[in-house]
């Protein structure tokens, strides 16, 4: 009874609302204010079925893949059961363009640039909107504490299982606005050698999604044993293409993939 109350009640602040606030510039400024720290400068984390964790994001995570969490706090103004579908759209276009998405398991990305963390809303989704986006890429499974350093995973993974956590990133390309899309790759890697497959993986992805205009920066972080591979992905395409062609990271004498 009392929800009902409280959804009737916003649904007349809200016609009440576009009745006085014509302009819309005007009603963004007052949709980023009641956003507020969500649209700032920290990350908002999705979190995947698999991720291991949900202890180092308190109160910083959306959406349907973790329901009944405590941080999975879906504010009742992005509802459009609440707010009707007006406000809910509006205030989630906001959301989507200004947030910095961090998508911790890369598996779900398709998923969450159709459908978004949200769900609420029936006209506007991520990929029409993002701008800001972070992916998190493993070999090691999700379900592990990271910290346990899981590095039998990676040394028996093949060129197969890189390759295909390097293709999750291409789903960038159905993003409407790739020309100028802020993209950073995260590659959590606990030994050098699994870092430089990574590295190399990724080569055809990176290079297509900068030729589309992303601003594409790929790091890795904590974990790593030995040095930290360059990245360089500034260099022409044809000199990767030649270091592949003739010392790929991924031939070895001891164990061929």
């Amino acid at each position: 009874m009392a929800t009902a109350y409280s959804r009737a009640w916003c649904r007349r602040f809200a016609r009440q609302f576009f009745d006085a606030i014509t302009a819309r510039e005007l009603r963004d400024m007052v949709y980023k204010y009641v956003l507020g720290e969500a649209i700032d400068s920290r990350l908002v984390h999705i979190l995947g079925p698999r991720t291991w964790s949900m202890d180092k994001w308190p109160n910083s995570t959306y959406g349907p893949f973790r329901p009944f969490a405590e941080q999975n706090k879906l504010p009742y103004h992005l509802d459009m059961g609440s707010m009707g579908i007006q406000f809910a759209n509006e205030i989630s276009e906001i959301f989507y363009e200004k947030a910095f998405w961090s998508l911790e398991d890369s598996d779900c990305l398709s998923s969450f640039l159709r459908y978004g963390p949200l769900q609420r809303s029936p006209i506007r989704h991520p990929h029409e909107l993002i701008r800001k986006l972070e992916i998190n890429l493993s070999i090691a499974p999700y379900e592990q504490d990271p910290a346990k350093a899981n590095w039998m995973r990676e040394k028996f993974a093949s060129k197969r299982d890189y390759e295909h956590q390097a293709s999750l990133v291409s789903d960038c390309h159905m993003i409407k606005h790739l020309d100028g899309l802020d993209l950073q790759i995260k590659v959590h890697a606990f030994q050098e050698d699994c870092a430089e497959k990574f590295e190399e993986a990724l080569v055809p992805v990176v290079y297509e999604l900068k030729a589309k205009g992303a601003k594409v920066t790929v790091t890795c972080p904590g974990y790593l044993e030995g040095s930290v591979p360059s990245f360089d992905y500034d260099k022409p395409l044809a000199a990767w293409e030649e270091k592949i062609r003739t010392d790929s990271v991924f031939v070895s004498a001891q164990r061929p993939f």
